[in-house]
């Protein structure tokens, strides 16, 4: 591909240029030059001593990506992100993707228990009525 990436296709919208990118084998080349690669790198190098260490600073990066967008900071550090609870009831298992909505959960819950006529005594009906 000689283009460079969606650059040659500036009628398409912004979401077409993520699928393009994300379901294409190329993605557009960051041209710098030498000057800003130096800044960036002194940058890096004075957050990096800041924070007081790589650690500190990839700890640091993954605390603000969790706060801002917590599935990209699942996909960055899936060994240190922690899953966000979405709108206090769902959350998404980082290894399955999975998202559980636990108000609709207990309200399914709920009216199994009533269809079954619950459990004499109370308790669960899967622990043989609790007691």
């Amino acid at each position: 591909m000689a283009a460079a990436g969606a650059a040659h296709l500036p009628h398409i919208g912004r979401d077409a240029m993520i699928e393009f990118y994300a379901h294409g084998d190329k993605f557009p080349e960051l041209n710098l030059d030498q000057d800003t690669v130096r800044e960036i790198k002194a940058m890096w190098l004075m957050f990096v001593a800041m924070k007081g260490g790589p650690e500190a600073a990839e700890d640091a990066i993954c605390a603000k990506l969790q706060k801002a967008d917590s599935p990209f900071a699942q996909l960055m550090y899936p060994d240190k992100a922690r899953p966000r609870r979405i709108k206090d009831t769902q959350h998404v298992d980082p290894e399955t993707g999975q998202v559980t909505n636990g108000r609709q959960m207990n309200h399914n819950l709920a009216r199994i228990m009533k269809a079954t006529g619950g459990v004499a005594g109370g308790g669960c009906p899967f622990a043989g009525g609790g007691g």
